[in-house]
């Protein structure tokens, strides 16, 4: 059980990232909430510009949508990753995400019930781990997404992504193409 739950609303909540936000909530049904209130009330600075809220605000009107189409993105790029993982020869050793964990059960029962407009998913930011730095940096220098600084306690070998609203099918290909580099390097390095 979380005691409190940190979100960012920049990127899907906000859509457009011209407005920077975030959320702090915290859990009633915790055990240390008595131990957290006094210190979230004596430090949390309710701060947010009116232009900033109405423009969060305007871009979030199709969030449910555009989330739907982020856990779709993300899933089929798990998937399509997964089934590297699966070959021993592969570059990808592991993929870090809920639905290819054995602990999706865990998961699944704290998910958000099914409603008509939003099916509940495991989100859209995901890991994977490569078998060794060479191979993860061919595989980083030949993925074709945004890329940000990788200085947050991951595994030199370990790739956190974060998947958009593009095409699936250009997704999966710009995926493709940096498997496929890091296997050769992998290949190269073994020979």
């Amino acid at each position: 059980m979380a005691n409190i739950l940190v979100t960012s609303i920049t990127k899907s909540f906000n859509r457009y990232a011209n407005a920077i936000g975030g959320t702090a909530i915290l859990n009633l049904a915790s055990p240390k909430y008595t131990e957290l209130k006094p210190l979230f009330d004596a430090q949390y600075v309710p701060e947010v510009h009116t232009d900033d809220a109405e423009t969060i605000k305007r871009n979030s009107r199709n969030y449910l949508a555009r989330s739907a189409k982020l856990n779709s993105n993300a899933s089929a790029v798990v998937e399509y990753l997964h089934s590297w993982a699966q070959d021993l020869n592969s570059s990808v050793s592991q993929v870090y995400y809920p639905s290819v964990n054995p602990s999706t059960d865990n998961y699944r029962r704290f998910m958000h019930p099914k409603t008509s407009d939003f099916a509940p998913r495991y989100g859209y930011v995901f890991s994977i781990e490569l078998n060794d730095l060479e191979t993860a940096r061919v595989f980083y220098n030949n993925l074709n997404v945004h890329k940000s600084a990788t200085q947050f306690g991951l595994k030199l070998m370990q790739i956190q992504i974060s998947v958009g609203l593009e095409d699936i099918g250009t997704l999966v290909e710009d995926f493709q193409v940096a498997v496929e580099a890091a296997d050769k390097a992998k290949n190269t390095a073994s020979e």
